[in-house]
């Protein structure tokens, strides 16, 4: 749930946003917001986790988050809808990353040290085969 919330942000804040009659400009400032919420969130969250428990973080920071995105809705002044989208930011992309760490501690250590050395490679190959696009357009 928590990926497609990250989805649904991430793409369509800015269409949202501008559908609710704010500009583009304050729109991309929304996601730029969200972003660093998120950064934010994942340091903050991973810092509460160590000391509290992972459960209780994320089972909090997922209440805090359902409760910021409903009062998005109520069309809050600007300083406060920066504010909450902050705290979503941080609150659900920052709630993932959290997640994953909460995760990995139920598999066994080869399979950790095989999932991230997959995504790693996955990662360096889809980052190659995207150069090599935009090589071959400029051309």
């Amino acid at each position: 749930m928590c990926l497609f919330v990250i989805y649904g942000l991430s793409t369509w804040l800015p269409k949202i946003m501008g559908g609710a009659g704010y500009e583009l400009g304050s729109s991309l400032t929304f996601l730029v917001v969200l972003n660093l919420g998120a950064v934010l969130g994942a340091i903050v969250g991973g810092k509460l986790a160590d000391r509290y428990g992972s459960k209780r973080i994320l089972v909090a920071f997922l209440v805090i988050g359902f409760i910021t995105l409903t009062m998005l809705s109520f069309k809050p002044s600007m300083i406060m809808l920066y504010m909450l989208i902050g705290i979503a930011g941080g609150t659900t992309t920052g709630t993932q990353i959290v997640t994953n760490a909460y995760v990995s501690q139920f598999y066994p250590n080869e399979i950790v040290l095989q999932m991230s050395a997959g995504h790693w490679v996955s990662a360096e190959l889809a980052e190659y085969l995207l150069l090599l696009s935009v090589g071959f357009c400029l051309i």
